[in-house]
């Protein structure tokens, strides 16, 4: 699994690198990447990241081209010169560094979703505020390779199973 996190922070981080100045735990932008098969080496982290970022740029060199669209027309109907877009964020997004905090691995092959489900309901839990010593080190209070039982995968299983039911039987009778 695969987030953006503290996107939103670029602008500050932009502020920060113009001033020369480090905000002490001012949040950084990133990638989570959170791998349940890690041993098995299937997923390519740093690709995974490549296709997101070049999402990324593509929709801020979209948003971007609007504003500048946007601010010739506001600039000449007032008289005023047109200013130079600015690429400073562009920069951050390109350098969006990617996280990979530790957490619980599957056993087999079948689990992804279950480990999936359970991994967005701990992000929900226990958001992370990251910071650049966050990644710097790679670590998140909270975060590790025991944050929920393996017993919560099958309990979450069985659960599954029935709520699944629930909905067929519910389906049926209607």
């Amino acid at each position: 699994m695969a987030i953006v996190a503290n996107l939103n922070a670029i602008e500050a981080k932009c502020e920060s690198e113009r001033n020369a100045e480090e905000a002490n735990g001012q949040l950084e932008p990133c990638i989570l990447f959170m791998d349940s098969l890690l041993a098995q080496k299937l997923h390519d982290a740093e690709a995974i990241a490549a296709n997101i970022l070049s999402y990324l740029l593509r929709v801020w060199q979209q948003k971007q081209s609007e504003r500048a669209s946007k601010r010739a027309k506001a600039d000449s109907d007032c008289g005023l010169a047109q200013s130079e877009p600015m690429d400073l964020a562009e920069g951050v997004l390109r350098a969006l560094p990617l996280v990979r905090p530790p957490i619980p691995q599957q056993t087999n092959l079948v689990d992804c979703g279950l480990y999936g489900c359970q991994n967005v309901e701990e992000l929900l839990i226990r958001w992370p505020d990251i910071t650049k010593g966050h990644v710097q080190s790679g670590v998140l209070e909270g975060y590790s390779s025991d944050m929920y039982p393996a017993q919560s995968m099958k309990d979450k299983r069985v659960a599954l199973e029935a709520e699944i039911r629930r909905l067929i039987a519910a389906a049926s009778s209607d």
